[in-house]
């Protein structure tokens, strides 16, 4: 009763005999089976194993001098709680540092020993507390289990108490851990949004320089467009510019030829003006200028030969005869005795060819062997026929069982090796800082015409000893012609396309 309502302290099956306060603010209860003390950590329990008599104990008070005294079935008894005033000591079933998962059960065995043993370990009570809460009410039982406890580090605390009241100073105590589900742990959680942030922040950098990289290719592809249109208009120029100057070689030795033939003519009809009287002299003069004609017809029909459409294909042809046309071309100041010498083969057999593309090779060849030698240097121009390839290929013919070479050899300074397996490529050349400067095409056109004939080029050079320059032709049927295929003009030395960079043949 606290004066407004009344409140239900114990309920038992027991019969109540005895209510008693002692001084301590200690409520004694007298029952059928011995003395319960409610006290400051809860009811306590006072039995046979304490000293009490079998049966009820009916009344129960507290004297003048503290003494406690029962009366019961058995008679009057003493309580001497002096006789033990030294707490229990608790041990826990827990190791420390214990990780459990999230949802466990935890089970943990407590056992204590009393000192004097005047309670037996048995009937030891037990108070314990989790995370420094509330004191549990004292119990026997020594299995203490929870469930369902939350995540994070836990503390567990003990206490044993005795039978007297003696209460355990310092309790046993163990630290727990209860993890938290892998998918539920914040660390996890953080790392997953830090690393989508991170995923993000590097993918839209990685998008951003895609962009650059792209605005960067775009902006390289239109710089290289426009200057491989610049190198294409440059590559026109000095095309043209090589075309220009074979065919001024070339008109200028026609012209000296015509000027001879013409002044020879005319020498002899003005003879025969002067002695229209003397019949034996105007027929020799006019034998004379039948001669003239004939050999200015030779150099118009080569110069035809050389001229021709650039749509031909293939055919068999006399390779001397082709030599010698070429040669025809080349004037009266190059056809000197002292500077070419041609040694034609014999029994040739007829050489497949595109014959205007043979005479541009030539002329080109016979070109730089004579500009390579020195004025009274000889050239020799040889014709022949032989079943196996030759060292020093540049280029590779055509598979064939039998071909048709024309070599040409000078005596001039020849071609260092270290400039050999470059003397092909486009642009290249050792006259850049002669009076003779080159555009450095003139063997890559060779090389590219000789490719389309299907033929061979082959070089050999000693420094200091000349060169000599070949060219395959594999001897084969003809081909039929091929739709579309065109050769430049053919009236010019430089009418093939330049060597590409990229070389289908190993040019060394």
């Amino acid at each position: 009763w606290d004066e407004r309502e009344w409140t239900l302290v114990w309920s038992g099956s027991d019969l109540l005999h005895a209510v008693w306060c002692s001084r301590d603010g200690s409520l004694w209860l007298g029952s059928q089976d011995g003395l319960l003390r409610r006290g400051p950590l809860g009811w306590i329990a006072h039995g046979t194993e304490e000293g009490l008599p079998p049966g009820a104990v009916y009344c129960f008070w507290e004297d003048q001098r503290g003494r406690f005294w029962a009366g019961t079935a058995q008679g009057l008894i003493r309580w001497h709680p002096e006789a033990d005033r030294d707490p229990p000591r608790t041990e826990l079933n827990l190791p420390e540092g214990l990780r459990l998962p999230e949802g466990a059960t935890l089970t943990v065995g407590v056992r204590a020993r009393d000192r004097w043993k005047f309670t037996p370990t048995a009937r030891l009570l037990y108070s314990y507390r989790l995370d420094a809460g509330e004191w549990s009410a004292p119990q026997e039982s020594t299995v203490l289990m929870w469930g369902d406890l939350r995540p994070g580090r836990h503390l567990l605390q003990v206490r044993a108490v005795d039978r007297s009241g003696n209460v355990e100073p310092t309790p046993a105590q163990r630290e727990f851990i209860i993890q938290l589900a892998w998918y539920r742990d914040p660390r996890l959680l953080v790392s997953v949004v830090a690393g989508a942030l991170g995923a993000s922040f590097f993918a839209l950098l990685a998008w951003n320089r895609h962009r650059q990289l792209r605005r960067s290719y775009a902006e390289v592809e239109r710089q290289v467009a426009e200057r491989t249109r610049q190198l294409e208009a440059a590559y026109q120029e000095l095309l043209q510019s090589q075309k220009m100057k074979a065919l001024g070689t070339l008109a200028a030795g026609v012209a000296h030829d015509f000027n001879n033939l013409l002044s020879i003519i005319k020498g002899s009809v003005q003879i025969i003006e002067d002695h229209l009287d003397d019949p034996v002299k105007v027929r020799r003069r006019l034998d004379r200028i039948k001669t003239m004609v004939e050999q200015g017809t030779r150099v118009v029909q080569a110069m035809l030969g050389f001229s021709r459409s650039s749509q031909e294909h293939l055919s068999p042809a006399d390779l001397n005869e082709v030599v010698q046309d070429t040669l025809a071309l080349m004037g009266e100041r190059w056809r000197d005795a002292p500077r070419i010498r041609f040694e034609a083969g014999s029994d040739l057999p007829p050489v497949p060819m595109i014959r205007d593309l043979v005479q541009q090779i030539l002329l080109n060849l016979l070109f730089n062997a004579l500009e390579a030698s020195d004025e009274n240097a000889p050239v020799v121009v040889r014709t022949g026929c032989r079943q196996d390839l030759p060292a020093g290929l540049a280029l590779r013919p055509a598979p064939a069982g039998l071909y048709g070479y024309v070599a040409v050899r000078d005596f001039g300074c020849g071609i260092p090796p270290e400039h050999l397996p470059r003397i092909f490529e486009p642009f290249f050349t050792t006259k850049a800082l002669s009076s003779r400067r080159g555009t450095g095409l003139g063997l890559t056109m060779v090389y590219e015409m000789a490719k389309r004939l299907g033929g061979g080029l082959a070089v050999e050079s000693r420094p200091g000893q000349g060169s000599t320059f070949t060219l395959l032709l594999p001897v084969r049927p003809p081909e039929p012609p091929q739709t579309g295929e065109r050769v430049n003009d053919a009236s010019t030395v430089a009418g093939a396309p330049a060597a590409r960079a990229s070389g289908e043949q190993t040019r060394e």
